[in-house]
């Protein structure tokens, strides 16, 4: 019954093959990527800021004196009046302590003043948390570490007074396993009673 049909091959398709062109991605080029954020660019810049102060930390502090006095005034005529004298002396004291803040920020030298004030305020937050850093493992380094004692407890060589005269008032207090100890003279009629019991017990036998 199926031996005689007959298999048709498929209509010659009417489209040619597709043929991807190799200058595609010239003539159509992908999209840029999405500008960054304003979180990103803050984080960027932070890392970079905290990246210079780094390397400005590490480097010798060299001011020449001569680089912050006050230029030289020429044809300027200046008032002897008390107030002016003290409002311009004021004004130079103001003056050379910018200009020596300027040395210690890094790239103040080439930033206005406002600009240099406000890196000098991060400056000055990074080094707060650098001396932290530094007291905070100097701390660690110095605290003798905790010993189990006992019951699981932890020891402490310090705490106990080892070394200072502390250990026998701490043992006395405590007993040595968590339990008071009793009075010497308590200790000692005990003492005298168990001893005479047995002897007690021996002249029987």
């Amino acid at each position: 019954m199926f031996q005689n049909d007959v298999v048709l091959p498929p209509p010659p398709s009417s489209q040619p093959p597709f043929i991807p062109d190799p200058n595609f991605f010239l003539k159509y080029p992908p999209p840029p990527p999405p500008p960054a954020t304003t979180v990103e660019r803050r984080n960027s810049t932070a890392a970079i800021r905290e990246m210079i102060f780094r390397i400005a930390a590490m480097q010798p502090i060299h001011i020449d004196p001569d680089s912050v006095k006050p230029p030289k005034r020429r044809n300027v005529r200046i008032s002897k009046d008390p107030q002016s004298v003290a409002a311009r002396h004021r004004r130079e004291r103001i003056s050379e302590r910018i200009r020596i803040l300027q040395r210690l920020v890094p790239g103040g030298t080439k930033m206005d003043t406002a600009s240099m004030l406000d890196e000098a305020i991060h400056y000055v937050k990074f080094l707060k948390k650098q001396v932290q850093s530094l007291e905070q493992a100097g701390a660690g380094a110095t605290r003798p570490p905790a010993v189990a004692f006992g019951g699981g407890f932890p020891f402490s060589p310090a705490a106990a007074g080892f070394g200072g005269g502390g250990a026998a008032a701490a043992v006395g207090k405590n007993g040595g396993c968590g339990q008071p100890s009793p009075p010497a003279a308590a200790y000692g009629n005990h003492h005298h009673h168990h001893h005479g019991v047995m002897l007690g017990s021996m002249q029987m036998l």
